[in-house]
């Protein structure tokens, strides 16, 4: 209104006032918020990489039991632990 040389009227500078209030208050979760999402994520990826090492650990026994080949064991035995360790390290991650 003042753009255009006129005076506005009370009721819309106090909802202006108002909404710009709410904005402010929508804004501060919506930060809160986005920080809480990145822990998650975070957490997220950690979680992924040892359901990953998990799977390819059972493959690698799989092919263990039907080569019969105690290396392919032992190596699933060491993927196991690594997924172990990064599940592990999701249960500490904040």
């Amino acid at each position: 209104m003042q753009a255009l040389g006129k005076v506005p009227l009370a009721a819309d500078v106090e909802k202006l006032e108002k909404y710009r209030h709410e904005q402010e208050e929508i804004k501060g979760e919506a930060e809160a918020k986005a920080a809480e999402s990145m822990v998650h994520l975070r957490k997220h990826k950690i979680l992924a990489r040892s359901v990953t090492l998990f799977q390819v650990a059972i493959a690698v026994a799989a092919i263990s039991v039907l080569t019969k080949r105690r290396r392919f064991w032992i190596m699933s035995l060491i993927l196991g632990a690594a997924g172990l360790c990064f599940l592990g390290q999701s249960m500490l991650a904040s």
